[in-house]
């Protein structure tokens, strides 16, 4: 398999290198993966009174021999609907039913990370504010690190249906500055600690926007790779020196594209793709971090495009997920009655009714039996997000690049 995460930057460290969860994804191999790197205690989990993961965890064996990546302390996450726990769903219309904490049937990449990394759940860090109910302010809940939302862009994009508040990288650094200052009880230089990862997970929602650009798809993504840069580097100045960095997927692959667009339109977003994380990775070598803290993972990335590419052209793949277009349930492509009668909760324009009677509602319409899907065989939860066997197949080969000395073969071993 090829190298799929580069070290872009790194200061070698010394003496020590969902939503409502299937059954299937609670018995995760990587509940006792954590116990194979780091010998540590999780982080609080967060108050009965918060809304939390469901996905909880093994306490982590004494036994095992730490990692080399055990200096790590917590992790904060910035990214899309690939990434968020339960930002996005608080600010979104949504049928009563469903309304759920992912954009998946279980746990996100991220999650699978920050356990086998004995960095605890991975928890939504944002809420309402209360006098303005449609603006995201820290929630203060002790523990919360996730400020990732769906939907969002590395550069500006608006909150959907809501016309000032903006969900990108920048707007969400924002968020998590402001949460720093109030813990730290600054308002002119709040630090983050060495050993925090950043995870950064943007890119797929900037090249779907990129093809309909009208300044141009290269032009666009041009943009949303100087957003990203430039937020990584606001971080930097903080004093974050650990990133882990993940390039977008091929979207292409996505069903609401491979299924639905034309083959000269699946071919230009693949191609889009590709661009985007190539250039990202040759941004990125051009960062350089100072920092004096040996414990300093640097910026390390995470090739996602070139990935889904190898797995999807495997025999594992094609006998774990049959019909690799095929997905639990629909989000997009839903009867339009049901869709309106959404929309017509929130006073929002109603589609008009297909002859097929199926329309490409703007809002998530899923009924509560779908929620409990344990999506057996499908690589897809709806037309462009992952299920959680997608998502751990994918994991296992990021971790396998990320921590040498632990074989996938071994996930599942105590």
């Amino acid at each position: 398999m090829a190298v799929l995460l580069s070290v872009i930057t790194a200061a070698a460290p010394d003496d020590s290198i969902i939503s409502k969860s299937s059954k299937s994804s609670k018995s995760s191999k990587y509940s006792t993966f954590r116990s194979k790197l780091c010998k540590k205690t999780k982080r609080p989990a967060v108050s009965p009174t918060t809304k939390s993961p469901s996905f909880n965890p093994t306490t982590p064996s004494p036994t095992k021999t730490p990692s080399a990546l055990c200096f790590l302390t917590d992790l904060n996450v910035f990214g899309d609907s690939l990434s968020d726990t339960g930002n996005g769903v608080q600010y979104y219309p949504c049928t009563e039913t469903y309304c759920g904490d992912r954009a998946s049937n279980g746990p996100l990449i991220v999650e699978l990370i920050s356990d086998a990394l004995g960095l605890g759940p991975v928890i939504p860090a944002t809420k309402p504010d209360a006098t303005n109910p449609s603006l995201p302010i820290p929630s203060g809940v002790e523990g919360a690190n996730n400020w990732a939302f769906s939907s969002a862009s590395a550069n500006t994009r608006k909150i959907r249906k809501k016309t000032n508040v903006t969900n990108d990288f920048a707007f969400q650094i924002e968020l998590y500055k402001s949460d720093l200052e109030e813990k730290q009880g600054t308002t002119t230089s709040p630090s983050i600690e060495a050993t925090t990862l950043q995870v950064v997970f943007f890119g797929g929602n900037d090249v779907r926007e990129a093809v309909a650009s009208r300044a141009g798809a290269t032009t666009f993504i041009g943009a949303s790779l100087d957003a990203l840069i430039t937020s990584i580097e606001a971080l930097a100045n903080m004093g974050a020196c650990s990133f882990l960095v993940f390039g977008p997927p091929n979207v292409g692959l996505a069903p609401i594209v491979a299924k639905f667009q034309s083959e000269r339109v699946t071919k230009l977003i693949t191609d889009l793709s590709s661009f985007f994380s190539q250039a990202l990775e040759n941004r990125l070598s051009q960062i350089n971090i100072s920092n004096n803290d040996s414990k300093c993972l640097g910026v390390q990335f995470v090739d996602l495009f070139t990935l889904s590419n190898e797995y999807t052209d495997t025999e594992e793949f094609d006998t774990e997920f049959p019909d690799p277009l095929a997905y639990c349930n629909s989000r997009f492509a839903v009867p339009c009655e049901a869709c309106n009668v959404v929309l017509g909760k929130f006073a929002y324009p109603l589609r008009v009714n297909t002859t097929s009677g199926i329309c490409n509602c703007p809002v998530p319409v899923i009924s509560e039996d779908d929620t409990q899907l344990e999506c057996s065989q499908f690589a897809f939860f709806d037309e462009l997000h992952t299920t959680t066997a997608l998502n751990e197949k994918l994991t296992a080969r990021i971790l396998e690049d990320l921590i040498g000395e632990v074989k996938v073969d071994d996930l599942g071993e105590n």
